[in-house]
């Protein structure tokens, strides 16, 4: 971490708040690190309460899901840092960022035609304003808001539902997700690894149903699947999330580990993979249960 309150994506380069987020989330309970980062945070969240990828780069994105979510369990660790305007600012903003496809008169009519239900449709978050949403935000948006400790306004409560909707109806057939639909021109999709984690952490509060079920066994069928520092990390979270056992992806996270601790010289996947090991000491961060 830089003296600031920040890390970069790759040793040598300038901050990124995706790694910062990460990184930070993964060491939340570090007393001595969590004042600067939150320090840092708050000055680079923009007038809107979003975040950027990276400082003064415009718009509020993606990002905003792990910067809220690093906020939300640092100020968990350390209820006496928490950043009350900030925090609220952060939330508005996830309310509001949500992509409505429609105009104005579109929902009218929608309205009029179908009842509350015709503006009522499942709906997730996008990685840049104005585009379509997608599995990957909307699960790290859902993060953010599942945090032990969610805000019990019933507004937040029908932005969750919306979202989980979103993504069970994405799912792959067979089970997993790809990044966004789940089939395009009539042609079904292939799901991934990591994202087929990320969505089912998302949805870990959720009621087992066959799509989760299907998708547990996707993921599972990567066992023998040395494919990436990312992927085997996910995959452990998301394993021990729902009870599952990880051995085989444990063992070639371990394989992966260089002599100086780190996996790879991207801090994203460094702090994916930290996260990935204290699982094994039952300290799970990303493992919410029921909200």
């Amino acid at each position: 971490m830089s003296p600031h309150g920040w890390w970069s994506y790759k040793d040598g380069n300038g901050p990124s708040l995706e790694a910062t987020a990460w990184c930070a989330f993964a060491l939340a309970d570090r007393k001595e690190l969590a004042s600067q980062v939150i320090r840092f945070l708050s000055t680079q969240q923009n007038e809107d309460g979003g975040w950027s990828t990276a400082p003064d780069t415009g718009f509020s994105d993606w990002v905003t899901g792990p910067a809220l979510m690093s906020i939300r369990e640092i100020s968990r660790k350390n209820p006496e840092l928490l950043p009350k305007p900030v925090l609220k600012k952060g939330m508005l903003h996830l309310a509001d960022s949500r992509p409505y496809f429609y105009p104005v008169v579109g929902r009218l009519l929608l309205l009029i035609s179908k009842g509350p239900e015709g503006v009522h449709f499942p709906r997730g978050w996008p990685w840049d304003p104005e585009c379509f949403h997608w599995v990957e935000p909307t699960s790290y948006h859902l993060f953010a808001l599942k945090v032990p400790g969610m805000p019990e306004q019933e507004v937040y409560r029908s932005i969750v539902d919306h979202a989980n909707r979103y993504i069970l109806k994405r799912v792959c057939k067979g089970g997993g997700w790809n990044y966004g639909n789940r089939e395009t021109l009539g042609a079904f999709l292939t799901p991934f690894r990591v994202t087929t984690a990320e969505a089912l952490l998302a949805l870990q509060d959720v009621d087992r149903n066959e799509a989760i079920n299907e998708s547990l066994s996707h993921l599972e069928s990567y066992r023998d699947a040395d494919t990436s520092t990312l992927g085997l990390a996910w995959s452990i979270l998301c394993l021990d999330a729902y009870g599952k056992s990880y051995e085989r992806e444990l063992e070639f996270l371990v394989g992966r580990q260089k002599e100086d601790g780190s996996f790879t010289d991207n801090n994203v996947a460094n702090a994916m993979a930290y996260l990935a090991l204290t699982c094994a000491e039952g300290a799970n961060r990303l493992k919410f249960g029921k909200i």
